[in-house]
Order: C-alpha cells, then structure tokens, then sequence
C-alpha cells in the first residue's frame, strides 16, 4: 500500500469514526504518526494467522511501532503478529515503543512470532490484559514483574527458549489458559498448583520428567498436554483431576499405567501413542466418557477385555503394536467409528468386529502369515 492511499484510509478511519482498523497484509514497513488520530479506535490488526485462509500468515513488515500509537487510550485489541515460518519478512518487532503504557484498555496483546528476547518492560502497565501472546520469540527468561498482569486470562510462550518460570507465574491466579510447549523446562514451580482457575495447560515438548505431586489442586483443569517429555511415571495425584477431558501422554517413556486411571470418569480423549506400554489395567473400564483413545506405537501383545466397558469410544488406534488378537468383548464398542489395526501381528480377528455397524464401511487389512488379507472385514 502506497503511502499517500494509507493515510487516505487512516483520514477516513479518523472521519467515521472507525472502531476497528485491518492493515494486515498491506506490505507495509512503517506507521506513519497519524494514526494517534484514531483515539476512537478499538482494534488494529498489523498483522495475524488467518484461519479462514488454512492458517495463513497475513502481516507487513514492521520492525518498529511509532509512538503515537499510544494515544489510542480506547484500543482494546492489538494484533502485531510475525511470519511464524518465514524470519525474512513479516514483522520483526524486537522492543515495543514506551508510550504503550498509556494503553489502560488494552484487553488483548499479539506479539508472537517477532524477535523479542525480553518481556518488553511496557507491557507490565497494561492492568487490564485478558490474552497476551508472547509465543515464537526469542525469550529465554520471564521476568518476575510479569505477576503484575493479575487480570490475564490466556498467556501463550510456547515455542521460546525458556529454561525456568519464575515463581512469581502462579500470582497470574485469573489464569485460565497457559502454553508453555516448545519451551526447554525441566522443572515447574512447585506452587504452579496455586492456578486454581487453569482450565488448559500445555508442557508439550519440553524437557519434564516430574510433575508436581500436589497437581490435584488444579481443580479446574480440563485440557492437559504433557507430549513429548521424559516422563516415565505419573503422580497418583494427577488421576485425581476429575474435570479432565483431554490428557495427551504421547511420546514420553511410560512403561504402565497405574489404576488410578480409572478415576477420570470425565475424560473423552486419551493419547498414549508411542510410548512403551506392554499392557492396560482393568481398571480403563471406568472411562465411560472416553471417546477417542490412541495407543499407537507402544508394545502391546494383548487388550484386556474391559476396553469393551469402553461404550462411549468412537475411535481407537491400535496401529504399530504387538498384537495376534483382539478379545472378543471388542465387539461391544457400539460407538465405534475409526479402528486402526495397522502394523501389528495378527493371527487371527474376532468375528465380533463384523458387528460393529458404526464403522461405516470401512474394510480392515492386516498382514496374516505373511499375505495381505483385502477385505478380511467389511462391515456397515
């Protein structure tokens, strides 16, 4: 956009009173300083992931924002997102300008995908942020003063380099969302179990191999991702989550599963795939809410006939095991949708999967003595 057509806009912005303003996508590389004329302003987009375009980057080419942006005083969404998969272009902020303190009504802030190395001091005045995202930066520490942002509801540092939260992270108590993936941790704070509002949590892809053992206190806690990390045991304490739904283990180093397990009567998605698990306690009966259950890659030679209890499962992987057969109580999963026996050593099925009207037509083929068995089941 041509710079005389951009202040045409910004003019027009300004005369109508415009409460939202897009410039994403525009090819810009500066802000001239009319745009503190837009104090009406509520949200300005300068860059974002559209998602009605399959997840596509629309942004410019900022490296810098001017300081008259903090005379929007009734801005309550600003959006400077960067190129996620491209560090030649995109917006490349490494510091925000000071005057974005003056932002009282700042309710979301987007950063992600810039060169910031710092929690930029600024945005600690910004009392009233609901949803930061500091994701794909260059942090490798959180400063403590972040406690300050008592009102946040959704903090998002996936995809740094941070090595360690500073204790002061558990103040944030209005948190209901946090993503850590991507991150180096070894150890959480201990008094991480203090977010009693935390409804989402997310460790994938760091480097944890302990949880803390009190974790039970994240009474709301729905969603819990701990893929891939070095976990090779779980806290009792973790099967005492009770509003959990999903629980993502996959690619750590769990050899069993305790019975505890079946004290998650809520939960409706269960990923255990690639880890190396030999068997499943009877107690996975008691998951009455499970709907999809992944067991991919492990090492398992037999199922317990209590996966049949298992009425609300709509799809179960089985691929990459070690598996000659199925116990015949399979054929009581109603539900079921999608099974994947792909990969394992079938000597022979149970006729009992024929039942299974639910899997709409599909044809299951496994390898028996060496042929390929086309069409060995077909149901619907």
């Amino acid at each position: 956009m041509k710079s005389v057509t951009l202040l045409q806009l910004i003019n027009q912005a300004a005369k109508e009173s415009w409460k939202e303003l897009d410039l994403s996508g525009k090819n810009l590389t500066e802000l001239p300083p009319e745009i503190g004329h837009l104090t009406q302003l509520e949200t300005l987009i300068l860059g974002k992931w559209s998602f009605e375009k399959g997840y596509e980057y629309v942004g410019n080419n900022f490296t810098v924002l001017p300081p008259e942006i903090g005379r929007l005083h009734n801005l309550k969404t600003l959006l400077v997102a960067g190129d996620l998969f491209d560090g030649s272009s995109g917006n490349r902020l490494k510091s925000l300008p000071p005057e974005i303190i003056h932002l009282k009504n700042l309710q979301r802030l987007d950063i992600s995908s810039n060169q910031l190395t710092t929690l930029p001091p600024e945005i600690i005045h910004l009392k009233n942020l609901r949803r930061l995202n500091l994701s794909s930066n260059q942090l490798k520490t959180l400063s403590s003063e972040i406690a300050q942002l008592t009102n946040l509801q959704q903090l998002d540092l996936s995809s740094n380099q941070l090595k360690l939260l500073p204790p002061q992270i558990v103040q944030l108590i209005n948190l209901q969302r946090l993503d850590l993936s991507s991150n180096q941790l070894t150890v959480l704070p201990t008094k991480i179990i203090q977010l009693t509002n935390l409804q989402k949590l997310d460790l994938s892809s760091n480097q944890l191999s302990v949880l803390p053992p009190k974790i039970t206190q994240l009474i709301s806690l729905k969603q819990l991702n701990l893929s891939s990390n070095q976990i090779s045991t779980l806290p009792p304490s973790l099967f005492q989550l009770a509003s959990l739904q999903q629980l993502d283990l996959s690619s750590n180093q769990l050899a069993a599963l305790p019975p505890e397990i079946g004290n998650l009567i809520n939960l409706q998605q269960l990923n255990l795939n690639s880890n190396q698990l030999t068997g499943l306690p009877p107690e996975i009966e008691h998951l009455i809410s499970l709907q999809q259950l992944n067991l991919n890659s492990n090492l398992l030679a037999v199922l317990p006939p209590e996966i049949g209890k298992l009425s609300s499962l709509q799809q179960l992987n089985l691929n990459s095991n070690l598996l000659t057969a199925l116990p015949p109580e399979i054929g009581e999963l109603t539900n079921l949708q999608q099974l994947d026996l792909n990969s394992n050593q079938f000597k022979t099925l149970p006729s009992e999967i024929a039942q299974l009207t639910s899997l709409q037509n599909q044809i299951l083929s496994n390898l028996i003595c060496g042929r390929q068995l086309r069409g060995a089941l077909t149901v619907g």
